[in-house]
């Protein structure tokens, strides 16, 4: 039993009770638990916003560390290639190197 039913639960029984004191009291703990139950759904909201920002926040981090590191590999090749040109050494067909003499 969540406390939305058991606060429409007290809330039936206080109007169905003789006794004026019992039905007041059973009335006032109704109106607690339905505070209750808004308070337990805005923390929830609360927690799920500030959840989703997090992990919105990881995801956009990590993409950031993605395309980074996708630069610097480029980067690292490109100029990998450029120092292999410079130094008379270019690859083969099928990843043999081979020293060309100056």
């Amino acid at each position: 039993m969540n406390t939305a039913q058991f606060a429409k639960s007290a809330a039936m029984l206080g109007n169905s009770e003789d006794h004026t004191a019992l039905s007041r009291a059973l009335s006032q703990l109704a109106e607690v638990e339905e505070k209750i139950d808004q308070l337990h759904q805005d923390q929830a909201n609360a927690d799920f916003y500030l959840f989703s920002e997090l992990l919105g926040d990881y995801v956009r981090l990590i993409t950031a560390v993605k395309v980074q590191r996708g630069l610097l590999i480029d980067s690292d090749s490109f100029s990998v290639r450029n120092t292999n040109s410079i130094a008379g050494t270019e690859p083969f067909p099928g990843g043999v190197r081979a020293s060309i003499p100056l």
